[in-house]
């Protein structure tokens, strides 16, 4: 007799997050633009047309229901990307073909004389400013985009819980380093920081403190308590230990331990290669936060160091999902799961997001080994 799930996906959520025993691994995989293309939609579809998104996330329900935890954005993505997004995007139907990939645009839009804005007048005027130049909104469009993307989010929360599934997310505050590299480009961003280094100590906990309060104050209204906090260009892969613990961790971990005294779960996705810097999280609350990996950084190392003190999020890569077999793709899976999973305090996914272009038989794979190689009970 096949065993089933006792646990609904919050409870298994939860559970894996404080460091408790689970019935079966979380599978929380970021299923992105791939969707449209399980259901046979063009991308440029996928991002204009909210409702045919939800459809295509539909398809990916009924073919693999064991998908329990759920962390798109689609409302953000959706009506967001062109008016209010941090940084430039290249859309599939306007600048690319319609079954073209999105695309980010990595350009300087701010300049040092528009940072000085957040030390004279805070960061959300500087936002509204950057997101006019980047994009051509007036602010009253901005406003109205994030009035109809809650719309959207509330709805596309109703039909999440609707499904048994649960909601991953419940805000995206942006950390310090990594909004200045969105708004400056990654060149400038680092080049400032060895220039306008006394700058970035003024703006950076402006930021932080402003961005961790919008957090705090729309987790309220949906009551989805864990917050994304991505850190890809903030790695210490691409800096010194000192620019590092100067420009970078003190301001994730601001964020972290402010979201924590409010009962929130900061859920750190962090891409790039944070291996040298694991042992910075153990600074943190045991079982009180998440760290999403995306197959750069060593996900065996971050288990031997954080497996009795953070849950761990990862971390199939793309590569594994484009171009290996079914049978490497099943291998890796397998000790994934009986690896990193051992003991609890892990959550199945794939490195970032699904690729775009993943082939169809490594997706069903990577499912397939929750009921193969994921269940405790």
């Amino acid at each position: 007799m096949m065993p089933t799930d006792v646990m609904k996906a919050e409870e298994r959520l939860q559970a894996a997050i404080a460091l408790k025993p689970v019935d079966r691994v979380p599978c929380a995989p970021w299923i992105g633009e791939y969707a449209g293309q399980l259901a046979g939609i063009t991308n440029k579809e996928f991002f204009a047309d909210w409702d045919k998104k939800m459809s295509a996330y539909d398809k990916v329900r009924e073919a693999y229901p064991m998908w329990d935890i759920n962390r798109e954005d689609s409302a953000g993505f959706t009506v967001g990307t062109r008016s209010v997004w941090p940084i430039r995007s290249k859309m599939p139907g306007l600048e690319l073909p319609d079954n073209a990939p999105r695309q980010f645009a990595e350009e300087e839009v701010a300049t040092r004389e528009d940072l000085k804005i957040i030390k004279e007048q805070g960061y959300f005027p500087y936002l509204m400013r950057v997101s006019a130049k980047m994009h051509g909104t007036a602010s009253e469009e901005q406003m109205a985009v994030f009035g109809l993307a809650g719309q959207l989010a509330a709805k596309e929360k109703a039909i999440i819980e609707a499904c048994g599934q649960t909601m991953y997310y419940g805000f995206i505050p942006g950390v310090p380093f990594e909004m200045l590299s969105f708004h400056r480009s990654i060149q400038k961003a680092y080049k400032d920081a060895f220039q306008i280094g006394e700058l970035l100590d003024e703006i950076f906990p402006i930021i932080a403190e402003s961005t961790t309060g919008m957090a705090i104050g729309q987790i309220k209204a949906n009551g989805v308590k864990r917050a994304f906090l991505a850190g890809s260009r903030s790695a210490p892969q691409f800096m010194s230990k000192k620019n590092f613990e100067r420009f970078c961790w003190p301001y994730i971990k601001q964020m972290a331990v402010a979201l924590i005294a409010n009962d929130i779960t900061p859920s750190f996705h962090f891409d790039s290669d944070w291996t040298t810097g694991l042992e910075y999280f153990l600074e943190l609350p045991k079982g009180k936060c998440i760290l999403e990996l995306d197959s750069a950084t060593d996900i065996f190392k971050a288990k031997e160091i954080l497996k009795d003190h953070m849950c761990i999020v990862g971390d199939v890569s793309p590569i594994l999902f484009t171009v290996a077999s079914p049978s490497e793709m099943d291998e890796y899976c397998k000790k994934l799961i009986q690896v990193v999973g051992k003991d609890g305090g892990f959550i199945y996914s794939n490195g970032c997001t699904i690729p775009f272009n993943s082939k169809h038989e490594n997706v069903k794979v990577f499912f397939e080994a929750v009921e193969k190689y994921g269940r405790y009970n």
